[in-house]
């Protein structure tokens, strides 16, 4: 198949350039909503009745681009809690914990909030008690109801409705904010749970630095603080949300890493590797991976999940023998990562690595050559689309192209295996997806974090593979906590880790590891993205024109006889 037949069979490409271009532009439109919407539908009009004309295609592109002006904009008008006000907040929280210094940091959702000041003013007979709305009979709602639902005021008997004016300190508001929250180490607070506290919310300044555009990519733009003594309540409900239960069952696996025969940094480190753990994990050896380039190792992300891919692959491998065994077998790999995304917490980076790597699953396994960049395209096309702010999200964007760059360049290096073995050759496999995703992600990590590590280069592989064998280790005692396999998996992850953390420690010393306070610019980025793109358009025109060549011989040969 030639280049611009693949190229036919992904429409995807066509769709996501010009949305993405739309949403970058959003923020310069100056019209009204209303204008946006009106042009929208008109420009939807004009694609539908010149859809059989050469400008048809055109006028599709331009309804495209429209439309990633209006979602952002729509994303971006959505009602926000006040700042610098006291207030009571009702929240469940999305992401596990982890612990920086003295506070645990984590994303939070406001579901309800209402003023909370501290001295009430007016006659004693209408003053506002905030005791008697949290008495555990007048608790607040539990937060599957936040984004539908009113909650009753239970000192004046009214319904406030969503967007109303917090005016009077009696009335809950029904809101849904995304926030970043800081919780005192005094606190154990899991994924899942829903707290009421008292604090205030502080903006984050979305424009003024790369932290604050990070924050606004994934949908923040206010933090908070609970404080010792600000939580008021846990809210009780018989109402369990996926995150709460996914937060239990990481716990549990957690429970069951504590048991191997490691000593306590060893088993934070394995917590941190398999169940995305990282609350324990020690800030001297945090600080090594980070300078030798290889942190991406401590957060469950599209590596971890492509090793979950690849062990269950190799596992899994003999069910094509059966009828619709290949079907069968991508439905089972999926759901194996998956199940791993809820043993590592269901946070939002596993979810958007669990969902991509699906999506890679099925264009590795597809039987139309081609459908595999669409089928990813078209997953990245389907998340901005939910959430258009996805487009600034280093984690988002860095998953994006590690699974592009896997497809194009793990089966060009997987030719080049010998075969070694079922055992080896997955080893190697897993060798060849790292090397493959960083082959797209260094401008990338260069650009998002201002350094480039070269001694990554050179440990990577390395690490990837003392990563996967403690990993896949790890998942093997998450399944079989038998006291029998506990020295066997302990001698293997110790050794493993005792390789690994050896080679981080020597590398991070190393004066050279890495040229810090890289500068690259936007346009930069996409210059070396370009020249990338070009070398991949190079390589897939020499395969097609050798697989001609060979096609032409072949025919010759046939003729000759």
């Amino acid at each position: 198949m030639q280049l611009p037949d693949k190229i036919a069979l992904s429409p995807f490409v066509r769709i996501i350039v010009p949305l993405a271009v739309g949403i970058i532009l959003s923020s310069r439109v100056m019209a009204p909503l209303w204008l946006v919407i009106a042009i929208t539908a008109g420009v939807y009009g004009a694609a539908w009745l010149l859809r059989e004309t050469d400008a048809g295609w055109w006028y599709v592109t331009a309804a495209v681009f429209v439309t990633g002006v209006l979602i952002m904009q729509l994303d971006d008008t959505q009602q926000e809690v006040p700042r610098g006000e006291r207030l009571l907040m009702v929240v469940q929280i999305d992401d596990t914990p982890y612990t920086h210094g003295r506070w645990q940091r984590t994303t939070a959702h406001i579901g309800y909030f209402r003023s909370f000041p501290r001295r009430p003013e007016g006659p004693a007979s209408s003053a506002y008690d905030p005791s008697m709305s949290l008495t555990p009979g007048h608790a607040a709602p539990p937060m599957e109801y936040a984004r539908s639902r009113t909650i009753r005021d239970t000192t004046r008997g009214n319904y406030p409705k969503a967007g109303e004016s917090p005016a009077n300190p009696g009335k809950w508001v029904s809101v849904s904010e995304k926030i970043q929250l800081y919780i005192d180490t005094c606190y154990r607070i899991g994924a899942g749970e829903q707290i009421t506290f008292r604090g205030y919310l502080n903006p984050i300044d979305t424009t003024g630095s790369s932290y604050g555009r990070l924050m606004r990519s994934r949908g923040m733009s206010a933090k908070s603080f609970l404080t010792p003594g600000a939580l008021i309540a846990r809210t009780t409900s018989e109402y369990r949300s996926a995150g709460y239960r996914a937060a239990q069952v990481q716990y549990g696996a957690v429970e069951r890493i504590m048991r191997l025969d490691l000593s306590e940094a060893d088993r934070n480190l394995v917590a941190t590797l398999v169940a995305g753990e990282r609350r324990g994990i020690d800030p001297k050896l945090r600080n090594d991976y980070a300078v030798t380039g290889v942190a991406h190792i401590l957060s469950v992300s599209g590596l971890h999940m492509g090793f979950v891919l690849v062990i269950a692959n190799l596992l899994l491998g003999w069910i094509v023998l059966f009828r619709r065994g290949h079907l069968i077998k991508n439905v089972l790999v999926i759901l194996a990562m998956w199940s791993y995304a809820v043993v590592a917490g269901l946070s939002a980076p596993v979810v958007r690595a669990a969902l991509m790597m699906s999506f890679a699953q099925l264009a590795l396994g597809t039987s139309q050559r081609g459908n595999g960049y669409n089928l990813v395209l078209g997953a990245a096309t389907l998340m901005l689309a939910i959430h258009p702010g996805y487009l600034y999200d280093v984690s988002f964007q860095l998953s994006f192209v590690a699974v592009l760059s896997i497809l194009f360049f793990y089966p060009r290096l997987y030719r080049y295996r010998k075969r070694l073995g079922k055992i080896p050759n997955g080893i190697l496999s897993c060798v060849m997806l790292g090397a493959a995703a960083q082959i797209g992600t260094l401008p990338l990590v260069a650009y998002s974090f201002g350094n480039i590590p070269l001694i990554a280069l050179l440990i990577n592989p390395i690490v990837i593979l003392t990563s996967f064998v403690i990993i896949s280790t790890g998942l093997l005692w998450l399944l079989l906590p038998l006291g029998i396999l506990n020295p066997v998996c302990s001698f293997v992850i110790k050794t493993a880790l005792w390789i690994q953390n050896g080679l981080i420690e020597w590398a991070a010393g190393i004066p050279v590891a890495a040229i810090k306070d890289v500068r690259m610019d936007g346009m930069s980025v996409l210059m070396l993205y370009a020249a990338l793109g070009l070398l991949a358009v190079w390589i897939k025109i020499r395969e097609d024109a050798r697989t001609e060549k060979l096609a032409v011989t072949k025919k010759s040969r046939i003729f000759a006889r």
